[in-house]
């Protein structure tokens, strides 16, 4: 038994490293048009240098409205409970790191890197549950939730001839002139824009609070 328990825990152990390693970079498609070349396009390059400049300040905006809007939205109903989010909060911790964000352009890549070690995120909820025969039981919790960093990495094949002739307001109305601008420069479609890159670094906070039964 015991020579058996250790081969097969070896084999597991080999199973779980192998789902550890970096995922394996898939091959590009090859360009079927000219593609813009991002890190050249001069909007985007403006928006590296605002948010290079500008990101700390943004978040405290956002920080401020969030600590001014009531949440109040049924997430999840079933004939017994209803769960219902009631406040979202970002507070300050003691991080010397201020947040910030890094954003890359190279030609058809997009990338951007977000670092709010220094901001904590609150989730409050109300959980309520219906007996019956019983009294409603209704019970406040919040998660507390610590990131690190958020990063996320785009493939956009556009054709700059056409990024180029499209008229802003068009561009700004929506999302449906950029497909219109990638359509035909790779084959299939699907290819021209795709999530190359998706990670969410946490640092060590996640707690639980509640009052009454639950605590």
């Amino acid at each position: 038994v015991e020579v058996n328990g250790t081969a097969a825990a070896v084999v597991a152990s080999g199973f779980a490293s192998a789902m550890m390693w970096p995922p394996l970079p898939m091959p590009l498609p090859e360009p079927l048009r000219p593609i813009q070349d991002w890190g050249e396009y001069p909007p985007v390059v403006v928006l590296e240098a605002l948010v290079a400049e500008r990101f700390g300040f943004w978040v405290d905006m956002v920080v401020d409205v969030l600590r001014r809007v009531s949440f109040d939205s049924v997430l999840f109903t079933h004939d017994l409970a209803t769960l219902r989010l009631r406040g979202f909060s970002v507070s300050d911790n003691t991080s010397p790191d201020q947040p910030s964000m890094d954003l890359h352009a190279r030609e058809s890549r997009l990338s951007a890197a977000t670092h709010i070690a220094a901001l904590d995120m609150t989730a409050a909820f109300e959980l309520q549950v219906t007996i019956p025969g019983q009294p409603v039981l209704t019970e406040d919790f919040a998660f507390t939730l610590g990131l690190d960093n958020v990063s996320v990495g785009v493939r956009a094949y556009v054709e700059g001839g056409r990024l180029d002739a499209l008229p802003l307001d068009r561009a700004m109305s929506s999302p449906r002139c950029l497909l219109d601008c990638a359509a035909g420069t790779a084959e299939p479609m699907a290819e021209a824009l795709a999530v190359e890159e998706l990670a969410l670094g946490l640092r060590p906070l996640l707690a639980l609070g509640a009052e009454g039964a639950l605590a």
